[in-house]
This record gives structure tokens, C-alpha cells and sequence, in this order.
């Protein structure tokens, strides 16, 4: 079955029923192969032994018109992916000892790791200290950047014109547009890349208490999250206890057990501005990267993580857009906003494009065209420079990778010296990283 028509619901069934089935088959060929009874097909006369059997799914559920279906194959066309994800374990010999009763969701210990920027319950006398009037705890994100310095933003979700941003960089006063300083978005960014490029599973955790089990519905993302638990209580119930065929392993002593390691689930969902799935044209999109990793123990632990997957760092997605910028810079143009001669502004963005951050500042539900920005540093004849492109772009699949057309030039939005006071970014430029911002708040309230 490549694609067939679901309902949320079901796709939930789907994907732990799917997953679960696996190991079923798995443990039986290890114990196949413990008990002598797995020959060697090359020569039908030895007798291998199965360490491990790994399983990694992925898959898609898009929207098609008023259809929602599910991919287990990429197939070519219009489709609005609504969630993409990932599934993959190992099934091996484990030394645990079996539980008694099957394991559930309830009984897995949740952590929640934060960015590591983010200041989770700012006190009264941060708000006091680094916010505008007005700000509490509900309204006003404090993320920490730099090491030392503090962006406070109040109402991130009114926009540009209406948010409340002070930098304690550029002292005490309300940041203000329509162009707005590098200084908070720069490292606002670099603390984005440094998040996005490490391991999201490697900040500090906390213990959660997820909403399972009470009498309102959970929103979408826990439905998500408690989907991809029960599919690892099944698949770890369903790997051990009585050998399935019953036949006696000669290899007990070496092989007490099979049981489930390496258990990690990634899905990267489409969201609107109130964290739920975009299912209107008229929704303002984001995408939000959930990852889980179960580990056994007693109890069996999930660790939860949350990044943003439209910010790029590294990767085939990355590599194809750095091409499609440099193709559709203009030389001149670069050229003179950076002091310096066609030639040499050629070999400076081709140096560092390679190494720079891009992410995605608008995308349209009604066209197939992307807004993107790429930002990149380096030295250029002893001077620290800076280049911020700005174009629209368009990413379909290829046979090697995806493809990545620019649409027309792009717009050079800001060249030159890395001064810090100097003003790079429009009012639409910083509504992304607001939105951005406002998606990593309700995420973090909504799983705290």
C-alpha cells in the first residue's frame, strides 16, 4: 500500500499498528536463528546467527483538496504536506529482565528539553529589568543570547508594529522599525544555527507530565506524541515473552532476550499560529520539528525536543539552496555595497555561502514559491563582513536530491561591516522570526 485516504485518527492507528507489526516478525527470525533453524541461503549448510534487525519508516500525510492521504512512498504531484515523519529502532539480544504487564505511555517517564536560549519562568525582576511596560510571564519571551545579553519581546504574536522588543546590548529603550538593527536578529540567528546544528536531544531536560488519560481531548501535538508512545509499548510488548514458534534455543545461554533499542521518532508537523494543523488556505504556516527518543530502564524514559526544521545549517536541502543563491545574486550590486571589486565579491560569497544559516521567512499556500534569506560572515581584505540575501524561491524533488529554482534575482538586504548598530532587517524579515519565536513559546507552554 503506497497512499491510502485517512482521517487523523486513523493515521494515528495506522502508523503504531504498521510499527508494531515488525518486531513480530524480527523475533521470530532471532529466535529462528538462536535455535538453529536459520540456514545460510548462499550454501544451505551452515547456520547463521541474527544479531539485530533495524527498521526505519518514513512517511507523509498530506492534504489533497478536502482529501488528507498517507504516503509511504514519495509520489510526484501537488501535495500539501501536513506532517512528514520517522520511525526507527533496533531489535537485539537484551540482557534486561521482562516486566510484568505490558508497558504503556502512562508508564514512561517524559522529559522535556528546552533551547537552551530560552529563559522558561522569567521572575519578576528579569521582566522588570530587561521588558517594557506591561510584561509578565505569559506575555513576554526572554531568550538569552551571547553568553550575557537578554532580547526581551512582549506580545511577540502582534507583529512588528505592535510587538514590544528591547535588546540589553543597545540599552534599555524599544527596538523600532521599519528597518530594524542587526545586532538582536544576528545573534538571535546565531543562536538559532548553534541550536539547530546540535544534537536536539543534548540541552538540559525537565520532567513533564503529559496529559494522558484526562477528560479533555489533548490538542494535536500531544495526540502526536502519545502515537508515537504507544507504537514504542507496542513494539518493545510485543518483542519479548514466550519464544513465538516454542522450539528450544541451544543458544539461550549467549542470547537471554531480544528487546528494542535505539527507539527514536521524528515527525515535523505544518502548523497554524495556534499550534494546530494548517488546514485553510488562509493559514499562516510554520513548521515545527518534534523528536522523541525512548530508552529503557525502569522506568523506560521518553525524551521530548522541539526545533524549527526551516532553518538550515547543513544538509542536501541546504547544499541546494546555496547554488540557486549564488546564481541569482547580483555581482555589481554586492559588489558595491561591499566596497570591493566584482571579482572579490564573487569569491566572498562563494567562500562563505557554503557555511551560511537560510530559513525560510514566508511560505504561500497558494502558490509554490518560498520566501528565503541566507546570511553569512567571514574576512574579506582584513575587514569582518557581513551579507544578508534575501529571494523567492521554489524546491521540488529531483532524482538526486531536491532541486531548488530561484525565482528571479534576489535582493541584497544588507553588505557590509559587521557593525552591530547597523539596520539590515524589514518588517517582514522580522515578522518571521517573531512568528518563529511565537511558535517555540506555545510549544513550550503547551508541553509544560
Amino acid at each position: 500500500m503506497a497512499e491510502a485516504d485517512v482521517e487523523f485518527g486513523v493515521f494515528l492507528d495506522t502508523l503504531e499498528s504498521i510499527a508494531s507489526e515488525v518486531p513480530v516478525a524480527a523475533r521470530q527470525l532471532g529466535v529462528d536463528s538462536a535455535g538453529g533453524l536459520l540456514p545460510d541461503l548462499q550454501t544451505g549448510e551452515r547456520y547463521v546467527l541474527l544479531r539485530s534487525a533495524s527498521f526505519d519508516w518514513q512517511f507523509q500525510l498530506v492534504r489533497r483538496e478536502d482529501r488528507y492521504v498517507l504516503l509511504f512512498i514519495r509520489r510526484p504531484g501537488r501535495n500539501e504536506i501536513l506532517l512528514r515523519g520517522r520511525v526507527q529502532y533496533r531489535i537485539e539480544p537484551s540482557p534486561d529482565p521482562p516486566r510484568t504487564g505490558d508497558l504503556r505511555p502512562e508508564d514512561l517517564a517524559f522529559r522535556l528539553i528546552r533551547p537552551p536560549f530560552l529563559i522558561p519562568r522569567p521572575t519578576p525582576e528579569e521582566l522588570s529589568k530587561f521588558a517594557g511596560p506591561g510584561a509578565t510571564p505569559t506575555n513576554t519571551l526572554l531568550l538569552r543570547l551571547r553568553g550575557t545579553e537578554v532580547l526581551a519581546i512582549t506580545h511577540p504574536g502582534a507583529g512588528p508594529d505592535g510587538a514590544d522588543l528591547r535588546y540589553s546590548a543597545l540599552g534599555s529603550g524599544r527596538i523600532r522599525g521599519p528597518r530594524w538593527p542587526l545586532a538582536p536578529f544576528l545573534d538571535l540567528l546565531n543562536e538559532l544555527a548553534a541550536w539547530v546544528g546540535q544534537d536536539l536531544m543534548s540541552g538540559a531536560e525537565e520532567p513533564i507530565r503529559p496529559p494522558f488519560g484526562e477528560s479533555d481531548e489533548p490538542n494535536e501535538v500531544w495526540q502526536m506524541v502519545r502515537c508515537l508512545s504507544e507504537t514504542y509499548c507496542s513494539i518493545t510488548n510485543r518483542t519479548r515473552g514466550t519464544p513465538p514458534n516454542g522450539k528450544r534455543r541451544f543458544l539461550d545461554p549467549l542470547m537471554s532476550d531480544y528487546g528494542v533499542t535505539g527507539c527514536e521518532s521524528e515527525v515535523a508537523l505544518l502548523l497554524n499560529t495556534r499550534g494546530a494543523f494548517a488546514q485553510s488556505d488562509d493559514d499562516e504556516t510554520l513548521q515545527v520539528l518534534l523528536r522523541l527518543r525512548f530508552q529503557g530502564g525502569s522506568p523506560p524514559r521518553a525524551r521530548l525536543a522541539f526545533g524549527p526544521p526551516d532553518f538550515l545549517v547543513g544538509g542536501e536541502l541546504h547544499d541546494a539552496f546555496v547554488p540557486a543563491f549564488l546564481e541569482a545574486t547580483p555581482l555589481d550590486e554586492l559588489a558595491e555595497a561591499l566596497g570591493v571589486t566584482e571579482g572579490q565579491a564573487e569569491e566572498f560569497i562563494s567562500t562563505h555561502a557554503p557555511r551560511a544559516f537560510i530559513f525560510r521567512a514566508a511560505s504561500r499556500r497558494s502558490s509554490d514559491t518560498d520566501t528565503d534569506l541566507l546570511a553569512c560572515s567571514g574576512t574579506l581584505n582584513g575587514r569582518d563582513l557581513g551579507v544578508l540575501l534575501r529571494g523567492d524561491f521554489h524546491v521540488r524533488p529531483g532524482d538526486q536530491g531536491p532541486v531548488v529554482e530561484a525565482r528571479g534575482l534576489v535582493r541584497i538586504q544588507y553588505a557590509g561591516p559587521l557593525d552591530r548598530n547597523a539596520l539590515g532587517l524589514d518588517s517582514e524579515d522580522v515578522n518571521y522570526l517573531l512568528r518563529l519565536l511565537v511558535a517555540i513559546q506555545g510549544w513550550n507552554y503547551l508541553l509544560a
